[in-house]
């Protein structure tokens, strides 16, 4: 030390100097944050209560909590966000982000080496900043997300932050209006043909009475009577499971034939696969934004990026045709189920037919013409439900939790953290220096 402490101090000086200038200067940057609430309930119009149990739990809250979370920084919420963010403030903020330098540009610039380069799409520099200023955490142990927007004007930053949670409950609604008004009409449609189907089982009961003289109701029970009844109550419950399974995948395979991305649907997004794939490959597009200004097409880190994409966008296109392939699945399933509930029926009737006359064939047509109407009730309720939830400007699954203010201080830089890292710096470099120097030549160079 005695010998070579002022090659340490000569050396530990300038890299403090230069950590202070890193991390002790350079323009404020100011973090608001605002908060957004997720109301965990099911508004699916074809949640019955004999299929409560397919419904939102706590348990499927996390997930949902993670969807919001990766819809909030994905490509498609950017987009409409920059499509509802005040055109002047817009122009302005595209404006500043497009003509500010870097530190590494603003070297070359003062060098005179600085060459412009080609300005990119509005949209493009919007979504970028944004996407990389912006950051959404979950608060621990509440159904809260927490939407943290930096900027070096704390005005902005505020402003920003709270629009983001504003039109993030607007692109929720508009997509679960679309949806609901898609399952409005597939139950309208249903509705007319159950119709149908009960005047018909009436105008067959009404015109037996009129034929046998069996104006009356019979209060006649029986075995085979008994399980008709069960199996008619089976054939209503496996009608309902079906209209949900074909609502769904048609609902699926007309926004495939409409070119429509499927991951704006319900069924796609909250499934496990689909939502942990997504979740991968939202993040592997975030690590790559900020590289792409920096790296070029051909460095290895951007080839093993863009490798690393590829495959995650090949498994999250797989997943979603697995959801296809499954809710197709489960309509063939349910179309056989209620095949054979029907089958059975048609034998239970038989048996009794057999077994009595006239009287058992007016109770046969009787518990056809309630089970017509119990399902026809059904399908017309969850038709007015559907109808009337698409009428309204909010879901009510989405709910601003607290607004951001413009904050007082700013997150960077930290003058103090800095000062402490400085002197941190020098102190290493001006003691291991001169003791590494040392060791290097009493040890390594006599060897």
């Amino acid at each position: 030390m005695r010998k070579r402490w002022w090659v340490g101090a000569l050396v530990g000086l300038p890299l403090a100097a230069a950590a202070f200038l890193v991390l002790g200067t350079g323009p404020k940057i100011f973090q608001a944050e605002s908060q957004l609430l997720l109301r965990i309930q099911d508004a699916n119009v074809f949640n019955f209560d004999e299929l409560a149990g397919n419904g939102v739990t706590e348990l499927s809250a996390p997930m949902l909590v993670n969807n919001h979370r990766t819809e909030m920084k994905s490509r498609r919420f950017l987009e409409f966000f920059f499509n509802g963010f005040p055109e002047d403030k817009r122009a302005s903020f595209i404006e500043r982000e497009a003509t500010s330098l870097g530190r590494k540009d603003q070297l070359l610039k003062m060098a005179g080496l600085y060459t412009p380069g080609t300005r990119g799409e509005d949209i493009d520099i919007f979504t970028d900043t944004v996407s990389g200023n912006v950051e959404v955490e979950p608060l621990k142990d509440s159904h809260i997300l927490q939407i943290q927007v930096r900027d070096p004007d704390p005005q902005l930053a505020a402003f920003i932050a709270n629009q983001y949670v504003e039109e993030y409950i607007r692109y929720v609604t508009n997509q679960e209006h679309d949806l609901t008004k898609s399952v409005s009409d597939y139950l309208t449609g249903k509705s007319e043909e159950l119709r149908r189907r009960l005047q018909e089982s009436e105008k067959e009961l009404s015109t037996y009475r009129k034929a046998e003289g069996l104006m009356a109701e019979s209060a006649v029970e029986d075995v085979a009577g008994e399980r008709v009844k069960l199996l008619g109550m089976a054939i209503t419950e496996a009608n309902m499971k079906l209209t949900r399974a074909r609502s769904e995948f048609d609902a699926l395979k007309q926004a495939r034939d409409d070119g429509r991305d499927l991951l704006n649907l319900r069924t796609v997004a909250e499934n496990k696969d689909v939502s942990f794939a997504r979740a991968q490959l939202d993040k592997k597009l975030a690590e790559r934004a900020p590289l792409e200004t920096m790296l070029g097409r051909r460095h290895p880190t951007m080839v093993a990026l863009n490798n690393e994409i590829e495959q995650l966008r090949a498994a999250l296109d797989g997943s979603v045709e697995a959801v296809m392939k499954m809710t197709e699945a489960e309509v063939a399933s349910q179309e056989q189920q209620l095949e054979d509930y029907q089958r059975q029926l048609e034998e239970a009737r038989t048996l009794t037919l057999d077994q009595s006359g006239k009287t058992i064939q007016q109770n046969l047509l009787k518990d056809q013409v309630e089970m017509d109407r119990e399902l026809y009730q059904k399908i017309v309720l969850r038709m007015n439900q559907a109808d009337l939830t698409g009428q309204f400007g909010d879901n009510g699954t989405l709910r601003v939790a607290d607004l951001a203010t413009p904050p007082d201080k700013p997150v960077k830089p930290n003058k103090p953290i800095a000062a402490i890292a400085s002197a941190m710096l020098f102190g290493l470099v001006f003691f291991m220096l001169p003791i590494g120097w040392g060791l290097f030549d009493d040890h390594v160079m006599k060897l």
